[in-house]
């Protein structure tokens, strides 16, 4: 992505650390609907619950010293609005771009879908009983329900188009620093992650010469808990929180944890 604040010029410069402070407060306003919406909260409730984000001077700081994540919020927000509220061509749509602006949500995806059965959009028959007596192969029929197909589509479709235009304006340099570089960062400066000191000692002189490569292997129990284990233990109880636990755990487990990737949208 190509935000104002990567542009020459204190205009842009300051143009972009307005439109991020913008994007944290759109966000706190889509936790605020949900709120009413979908957890019933009254006005005052919901509202206090939404200055948790709107009112954390570590949000606020975060956006107007020029980054994007209350960008991210925005779409992570409104995506989940719009799974909840059943519009699923457009929760695609800002599932794929969510992914493209930042890799991380794409955890989300293994939620929503668990999440999407048809007693979550209205369309429950039989399924349930008809699953339990038959073959897997019915089971697995089951599971690809139109919602589910209509949203894998719709992701994909936004994430390679819109990685397509980035290939063609960077060429490689765009796929490699928005996504190979996560495989072999070690970045232990700043850094809150519980592997924050071997990191250190594998970035030191002849750290990297051996064959265990940490930083490759760090992302195997962040991901078997935020994007497995926890989508497939709560999904079907409650979204909201099960988007918040995987946040949580992906921040807490994450290889490289600075105050900006403790922002996070959920």
């Amino acid at each position: 992505m190509i935000y104002p604040t990567t542009w020459p010029g204190t205009f842009w410069f300051s143009s972009g650390k307005a439109l991020f402070a913008v994007g944290d407060l759109v966000a706190g306003w889509m936790m605020y609907r949900i709120l009413k919406e979908y957890r019933g909260m009254e006005n005052e409730r919901a509202l206090k619950f939404a200055s948790i984000w709107l009112l954390n001077p570590m949000v606020a700081t975060i956006s107007t010293r020029g980054s994007s994540e209350g960008l991210l919020g925005v779409f992570v927000t409104a995506l989940l609005w719009a799974v909840l509220a059943n519009k699923i061509v457009l929760a695609g749509l800002l599932m794929g771009l969510a992914v493209h602006f930042k890799i991380y949500p794409f955890i989300y995806a293994a939620a929503i879908v668990w999440w999407l059965d048809e007693t979550k959009t209205g369309n429950a028959t039989n399924v349930t009983q008809t699953s339990k007596r038959g073959s897997i192969l019915v089971r697995v029929l089951d599971f690809v329900n139109p919602q589910r197909v209509t949203l894998a589509i719709a992701s994909i479709t936004t994430f390679v188009a819109l990685n397509a235009v980035m290939y063609q304006v960077y060429a490689w340099p765009f796929l490699e620093h928005s996504y190979f570089y996560h495989l072999t960062r070690i970045d232990h400066r700043h850094n809150f992650s519980p592997y924050n000191t071997l990191l250190y000692l594998s970035s030191s002189p002849g750290g990297s010469q051996s064959t265990f490569k940490l930083e490759r292997l760090a992302f195997v129990p962040q991901l078997l808990l935020s994007a497995v284990m926890i989508p497939l233990a709560l999904a079907k109880k409650d979204l909201p929180s099960t988007m918040l636990a995987q946040t949580f755990a992906f921040v807490a487990f994450n290889k490289v944890c600075t105050s900006q990737v403790s922002k996070v949208p959920a």
